[in-house]
């Protein structure tokens, strides 16, 4: 029994069962043999039992097509058996030899194991979440699903908004606690907040009487979070903010704040030090200091892969610290009389939220009309050359502020995304695509505002625009065959595919493509997708099966460059399929089944089939 046992154990998902389930599951197998051309089950049949292949090969058939071939060790007919009949043909392509396991034990093994039941769903996101789930028992992990309740809350300290600084300071003293909120509970206004260092900034730093009324120096916009939101929104809240504290309310309808969670408290579940990248940041006193800052940024970005973090809550987190360290260079380089009259603007991933290495700079400088040209040019060099010294360097298609092009003022970009519409072609295409995704990371974003508010309505009278734009989400041939093979041939050696051009790239410009439809200003990748689902274009699960896709291949990216780095390689990220394990093989496959599925509602949509 002991070789069956082993057999089972090597396959997904029979390789997560206890070892009591493994023994009872190979006693219960029994062994087939089928000649080339044979059916083993058709439409209509009623599904009695899962097939595990040893040798041989079957092919998968809907509609006359064939659609997948089951080599050694890829269970099939499971599907049949959780639907209740089968949807396709099987068909043995070369002589079978297989284990077969009766339709009762594989239904005890679902009943028994969820995790073993949730494997065999046709739906991608489904199996994915299984993936995740098994990366993800690790302490970090454990703390991105943990709800902030689960952390030490301190309690609320209340101080009368007519009480001193010194008497808001000794009742915080005697609470142990590191602020206090200042008004009524039974006022229902929003309080302010005070705090130790604040109150100690007030009476000794700007020589305040102790006797000053804490009202006058309680600051306003409270951050609050409710008490079953995530540990990993604390994080990102406290990052954005550049906060070491958010208020905690009570679940609706109530909504009272119940406590304060601490920076420290979260940081006790923490292992990624993102805490010490914000001090980095917001001290930084040279572009020096923030080029170390950058570097930590990228240690964590490893720690966080390793642990098995989605993807898209790295994107998230790296976002948000991007953003402060590109705010931070603009404080540094750019000269306290020219800051108010420009705005620095990131481009592509990084203005969509979605960078998580280093690649090149991709950002732009918007003026206000009249500001010195000579010296913004100077800033603009200096921001260049900061970004670089971070690690950024410049980017190949001139998208960055050193570039004369791309230093205009709002009515002048106004201009150069009309010009897009009037000539939909080459590169005022491409300048429109890196465009649509520009987000305000410095300066005035008024500057930004005035060009987002009335550009895109430019474009109302091109309505051929559209179709020429979302073409290139086409260009690139997914990386799957027939038969679900994956198609490899990149790299110096030709065992690689290229899963940005393949996956990414056709779901990050089609979701783009229907924004610039419906004239949505949003610029996330999965925001758009939904806002596709709101017009009507997709549904729920396409959308969803969609973001399940996009996460893995961007983490199978990550991981690739990553391991490059490591390796003191150039990242290419390309991924190699002999590398993967069997699951993530498969979910390579599924994930570019979406794309391709994506990719033809495209087609249809836009009528790219008419579009040379």
């Amino acid at each position: 029994m002991e070789p069956i046992q082993r057999f089972l154990a090597a396959i997904p998902p029979f390789d997560r069962l206890p070892e009591a389930a493994l023994i009872e599951t190979a006693s219960a197998l029994d062994v087939i043999y089928a000649e080339t051309g044979q059916r083993l089950a058709v439409p209509g049949d009623t599904p009695e039992l899962v097939w595990l292949p040893m040798k041989g090969q079957v092919e998968e058939i809907r509609d006359e097509e064939a659609i997948r071939v089951f080599g050694p060790e890829e269970p099939f007919g499971a599907l049949g058996l959780l639907r209740g009949s089968y949807r396709s043909t099987f068909r043995v392509a070369e002589e079978l030899v297989a284990y077969t396991l009766p339709a009762e034990r594989f239904h005890a093994l679902c009943r028994e194991h969820p995790a073993f039941q949730a494997h065999f769903h046709d739906d991608l996101a489904t199996k994915l979440e299984s993936l995740m789930a098994r990366e993800r028992q690790q302490d970090l992990s454990a703390v991105m699903l943990a709800r902030i309740d689960q952390a030490y809350l301190h309690p609320p300290v209340w101080v009368d908004p007519e009480a001193t600084a010194q008497e808001a300071a000794q009742s915080m003293e005697a609470e142990g606690s590191a602020g206090a909120l200042v008004g009524r509970p039974a006022d229902g206004a929003e309080p302010g907040l005070v705090t130790v260092s604040s109150l100690y900034r007030a009476v000794v730093a700007r020589g305040l009487p102790a006797t000053t009324p804490v009202g006058e120096l309680a600051r306003h916009g409270l951050v609050a979070l409710p008490r079953d939101a995530s540990l990993f929104d604390a994080m990102l809240a406290m990052t954005r903010h550049g906060i070491s504290r958010v208020a905690v309310r009570e679940e609706a309808p109530d909504g009272t704040i119940c406590g304060f969670l601490e920076q420290s408290s979260l940081m006790s579940y923490y292992a990624n030090h993102s805490h010490l990248v914000v001090t980095e940041i917001r001290r930084a006193a040279s572009v020096a200091d923030l080029a170390r800052a950058s570097t930590r940024l990228l240690d964590m970005v490893a720690s966080l892969s390793a642990r098995g973090v989605r993807t898209r809550h790295i994107q998230r987190l790296v976002s948000a610290l991007d953003r402060q360290l590109f705010a931070r260079l603009f404080e540094l380089v750019v000269p306290e009389a020219l800051a108010g009259d420009c705005c620095l603007v990131l481009l592509g991933s990084e203005g969509r939220g979605e960078q998580i290495l280093k690649t090149d700079q991709d950002n732009l400088l918007l003026l206000r009309p009249g500001t010195d040209r000579a010296a913004a040019e100077r800033a603009a060099d200096a921001l260049g050359a900061g970004m670089e010294r971070m690690g950024y360097p410049p980017c190949p298609g001139g998208y960055m502020t050193t570039n004369p092009r791309w230093r205009l003022t709002p009515a002048e970009l106004a201009e150069r995304i009309g010009e897009a519409g009037r000539h939909p072609e080459g590169p005022a295409l491409m300048d429109l695509a890196v465009l649509l995704d520009g987000t305000p990371a410095a300066g005035d974003p008024e500057l930004w505002e005035q060009v987002r508010s009335g550009a895109l309505a430019r474009l109302d009278n091109h309505p051929s625009l559209l179709s020429t734009f979302a073409r290139p989400a086409l260009d690139f041939q997914t990386p799957l065959g027939p038969f679900s093979h994956l198609r490899t041939g990149a790299g110096a050696t030709g065992d690689a595919l290229d899963v940005k051009k393949g996956g990414i790239f056709p779901v990050v410009h089609g979701a783009r493509s229907l924004a610039l439809e419906a004239r949505r200003e949003v610029t996330g990748t999965l925001e758009r997708l939904r806002g596709a689902v709101a017009d009507g274009i997709l549904n729920e699960e396409t959308v969803r099966e969609l973001t399940e896709a996009l996460d893995f291949l961007t983490g199978l990216r990550l991981r690739a460059m990553l391991a490059e780095r490591k390796a003191g390689r150039p990242p290419e990220g390309l991924i190699r399929p002999a590398e993967l394990s069997r699951l993530e093989r498969d979910l390579l496959k599924d994930a570019f089944q979406a794309v391709k599925g994506f990719k033809r509602l495209l087609a249809h949509h836009f009528h790219l089939n008419l579009v040379t």
